[in-house]
């Protein structure tokens, strides 16, 4: 017997592609990733992709209309068959909504493919009971599906091992040539009489220890979520200890120790011909006023937000720039800005997902909603800002959506202009010193990012000044973390390098300005 189970198993057919589609089909759900863990725990090399990772990747350069969901899908299916021909098990976690789009997968993996649609049909199922196992099991009809489906799993009916024991099921078939060589003692033939129940209660055992190593896996990955977020908490809160710890040039007495001087505002500068301190107002223009918004709930507001949304829909879906104009706030402003953009450099809008929430603000007669889209990757999110004065229609605020300023990042480190320029970015502390700044004691060093986090500078400004101040006060307040601000950068005379920059004023700490 131990032999006939050897030979059943060197019969098996890996590597598979396992191909998820239907009802919570995500590539980090729990069914994908137990069944991840328990094929890797059978000494399998598993490979898990999922539609997010794969879009925020492989296919970020594709959008959501038919032709590119299809050549999409069609690049996943190339990919899974790649790694699959390496004898890796791919689990595939794809929508496959239309009948065309499961035939093209089909097409491309052929006979590797396991096509498994998830599905919660509330309706009442037919319940019949299997013998070997003593579990019930759930029959439901495939509606509409149209294309080849291996097996379908009513998630809402069946817990997450029997729907992973259904699976392993599927993948430990032999194949039908393979199985009919396969040696069968005498006491196992159906026609020698009725089950042996010695047999069922050994099958019974098999899958109480499988469902037991599941809920060991569970735990275990439980318990390292814990261990992993109490160990992140440790380390940021030792990180900002250390921050907020003056360095020596904080001391403002050198006879007095350091404990009686906290670390309350930016050191005082050294002064020197070369680079005089002003007063605020003669090197930078007056930050914006504070803004108090106010959150709210109109009366209409699924209205509005109906009104937004259509906003949004007719902007994505117009392709010339300046037929967009109609949809955007300040349009004489932004204008040129547009067209360097999408003229210029050639810029993609950011990629949204599915609406996650509506927020509604105001502003004494200014009236703003903020529509929070699900964005490429995993944990990011886009904004997008609507803003209307009384009586009004809703229109962008193009700058906030693409978090442009008054010239392009690759422009401004190219042409090193000595007038101030408005960005748009996230700004952090920094150590860095060099070229121009290379003196730790008189300036204070930020990193500042782009929207995009595809273009950043180093930016400096005089320590002691009242910018100074205000940003090591921001600083202290974030605990250090990246902060989103509007500010102004500017080159000095004859720049050595093209990301050592003035800072010279801090407009707003947000991206939203309102006139």
């Amino acid at each position: 017997m131990k032999l006939a189970a050897l030979v059943t198993i060197m019969s098996f057919t890996p590597p598979h592609v396992i191909w998820l589609f239907g009802h919570q089909s995500s590539g980090k759900s729990t069914l994908a990733t137990t069944l991840r863990g328990v094929l890797r725990a059978e000494k399998r090399i598993v490979c898990l992709l999922d539609e997010e990772t794969f879009r925020s990747g492989v296919s970020q350069d594709l959008g959501h209309t038919p032709g590119e969901v299809m050549l999409h899908l069609q690049r996943a299916a190339h990919t899974a068959a790649l790694l699959a021909s390496q004898g890796q098990t791919i689990i595939a976690a794809f929508p496959l909504p239309e009948q065309a789009q499961r035939e093209a997968v089909q097409r491309i993996l052929g006979d590797r493919l396991l096509l498994v649609h998830l599905t919660n049909d509330e309706q009442e199922p037919s319940v019949l009971l299997d013998e070997s196992t003593g579990l019930t099991r759930v029959q439901t009809a495939l509606k509409n599906l149209g294309a080849p489906v291996n097996l379908t799993l009513n998630v809402s009916q069946l817990n997450v091992s029997e729907c992973v024991r259904r699976l392993r099921d599927q993948l430990m078939s032999p194949e039908p040539e393979k199985a009919a060589a396969i040696p069968v003692p005498a006491a196992r033939r159906p026609e020698d009489g009725p089950t042996d129940p010695k047999r069922i209660r050994r099958k019974r055992t098999v899958d109480e220890v499988r469902d037991r190593h599941l809920r060991q896996v569970g735990i275990l990955a439980v318990a390292s979520v814990i261990l992993f977020t109490v160990l992140f908490l440790i380390l940021r809160e030792m990180r900002g200890e250390i921050k907020i710890r003056p360095q020596p040039e904080t001391l403002t007495t050198a006879d007095e120790p350091a404990t009686q001087h906290p670390a309350l505002k930016a050191p005082e500068p050294v002064r020197d011909a070369t680079f005089e301190v002003k007063s605020a107002a003669a090197v930078e223009p007056k930050p914006e006023e504070q803004v108090h918004m106010v959150n709210y709930m109109p009366p209409d507001a699924a209205t509005i937000q109906a009104a937004c949304e259509a906003t949004m829909a007719a902007f994505w879906k117009t392709t010339d720039w300046k037929a967009k104009l109609r949809y955007v706030r300040s349009p004489d402003r932004v204008s040129p800005l547009m067209q360097n953009y999408y003229e210029g450099h050639h810029h993609e809008e950011p990629a949204v997902g599915a609406l996650n929430t509506c927020t509604f603000q105001r502003h004494g007669s200014t009236r703003i909603v903020t529509l929070n889209y699900a964005g490429t990757g995993i944990g990011k999110r886009v904004s997008v800002i609507l803003i209307t004065q009384t009586g009004d229609p809703y229109l962008i605020d193009w700058e906030f959506y693409t978090g442009s300023g008054d010239m392009d990042w690759a422009d401004f480190k190219q042409q090193h202009p000595t007038e101030p320029k408005l960005f748009r970015g996230y700004l952090t502390e920094d150590n860095y010193f060099n070229y121009e700044f290379a003196d730790n004691t008189r300036f204070a060093s930020y990193h500042i990012e782009s929207v995009d986090g595809l273009q950043s500078v180093n930016a400096f400004c005089e320590k002691g000044s009242d910018l100074a101040d205000r940003l090591y006060g921001l600083s202290q307040r974030t605990g250090g973390a990246k902060v989103p601000v509007a500010v102004q950068l500017a080159f000095p005379e004859q720049a050595k390098s093209d990301h050592c920059v003035k800072l010279s004023a801090l407009i707003a700490d947000r991206w939203l300005l309102l006139d």
